[in-house]
C-alpha cells in the first residue's frame, strides 16, 4: 500500500473490487485483468459491464475490457491498468450492475474521468445516491468515467497539494486498522 509519508505520491485511492476476505493477498482476488510493471495477472470475472484504464509508453487511455490488442500493448510496453465498472463510456451512462439492487443507498463515490483529453478524478463532496452522482458526471460532461472502489471499508486514499505538490496532504479516506483487504491502488507519482 503506497505510504501517505512517501512525498512522491501525489495521489493514492482504491482501484478494482476486492471479492473475498483473505489473510493473504491473492491475484484472483481483484476483479478483472490487470497489469503491473508490465506483468499480466487475472483477477476474477465481475457481472456488470467492464472497462480499463491503461497506462504505458507515457500515454494512458480507456478501453473497452474485450480490447486485447490495447491491453496486450500496455503488457509489452511495460505499463500498468486496472479493471472496473464503466459509469460513462463515450459519453453514454452505464447502469453497473453492484448498484443496482438499491438506489437510494449513500455513499462518496468516486471515478476516475476522461474530459477533452484530459485525466481527472472526480469525487462526491459527501454522501449521495449513486444516480446522483452519475448525474453530476454526466453534467460536467465526461467522456468516459471508470468507477474505483476496493469494497466496504477498503477506500484509504489521499492525494497531496500546493505548488510543490507535497505541502499539503489531504486525506480523502482514513486507513483502518485492518488493512490486508486492501489490495491495489491508482497511484500517480511526481
Amino acid at each position: 500500500m503506497p505510504a501517505k509519508d512517501d512525498t512522491s505520491v501525489i495521489f493514492c485511492a482504491a482501484a478494482a473490487f476486492t471479492r473475498d476476505y483473505l489473510d493473504a493477498f491473492g491475484h484472483g482476488n481483484i476483479v478483472g485483468a490487470y497489469v503491473t510493471h508490465g506483468v499480466a495477472y487475472n483477477g476474477y470475472e465481475g457481472k456488470g459491464r467492464y472497462g480499463r484504464f491503461v497506462y504505458h509508453t507515457k500515454r494512458w487511455r480507456f478501453i473497452d475490457a474485450g480490447d486485447h490488442t490495447s491491453y496486450d500493448a500496455t503488457v509489452a510496453g511495460g505499463g500498468c491498468a486496472f479493471t472496473q465498472m464503466w459509469v460513462i463510456r463515450n459519453r453514454h451512462i452505464f447502469k453497473p450492475y453492484a448498484m443496482s439492487s438499491d438506489s437510494t443507498r449513500s455513499n462518496v463515490y468516486r471515478a476516475l474521468c476522461e474530459k477533452d483529453g484530459k485525466l481527472l478524478i472526480a469525487q462526491s463532496r459527501r454522501s449521495v445516491p449513486y444516480h446522483v452522482f452519475v448525474k453530476a458526471l454526466m453534467s460536467y460532461g465526461f467522456d468516459n468515467a471508470l468507477y474505483m472502489d476496493m469494497g466496504s471499508g477498503w477506500n484509504h486514499s489521499f492525494y497531496r497539494s500546493g505548488q510543490d505538490m507535497h505541502t499539503h496532504l489531504h486525506i480523502l479516506f482514513p486507513i483502518r486498522n485492518d488493512t490486508r483487504y486492501c489490495t491495489n491502488w491508482l497511484t500517480f507519482y511526481k
